[in-house]
């Protein structure tokens, strides 16, 4: 959310303070999960409908930093993003929202999605990394015993080319018997 190297869109409206510079990647996200693009998977849009419903489960009758960001969504068409701030927040002034009720608004909405990211965690992506674990370690075995069988496998080998060599030396002996039994 940045035009030049130091310099934040949302220094235009709100005075830049570390808690306030940690909320404002929160527009995006809210944004994003406002709109799912056209192409998405039918995971992606499924995870985007379930932020979108506990977004608005957990939102405000009043203007807070939900609506705002919806709002920065609706003024999509105009290309610049500063002007895009200013309206928006011009418009939330106008309706008596200061902007410390929208960053308490903004940390709520941060926590609802972190809490949801630790849902999605727990429900998908922790059985998914122990699946995956499960998997390779049962590869590992196969593995393992496919390099016990290979071994296995060559010591069969050698003791039929023994076996083989010993037939030889004894059919080698017995034609030789042969030959002495016919003189």
């Amino acid at each position: 959310m940045s035009d030049k190297k130091g310099f934040s869109l949302k220094s235009l409206f709100v005075e830049e303070t570390p808690e306030a510079q940690q909320v404002a990647p929160i527009a995006s996200t809210i944004s994003a999960a406002s709109s799912v693009p056209q192409n998405s998977s039918d995971f992606e849009v499924k995870a985007s409908e379930k932020l979108i419903a506990a977004l608005e489960a957990n939102q405000s009758s009043d203007f807070d930093y939900y609506k705002f960001s919806k709002a920065l969504t609706g003024l999509i068409t105009i290309p610049d993003e500063a002007i895009r701030f200013k309206s928006v927040f011009s418009m939330a002034s106008v309706m008596g929202v200061k902007k410390d009720s929208l960053i308490s608004s903004a940390d709520k909405y941060k926590k609802i999605l972190e809490s949801e990211l630790l849902n999605f965690n727990q429900t998908f992506v922790d059985p998914f990394k122990e699946r995956i674990s499960s998997d390779e370690k049962a590869m590992n075995e196969k593995e393992a015993e496919i390099m016990s069988l290979t071994e296995q496998i060559e010591i069969l080998k050698k003791k039929k080319n023994l076996f083989q060599l010993r037939y030889l030396q004894i059919s080698l002996i017995l034609k030789r018997k042969k030959r002495i039994l016919k003189r």
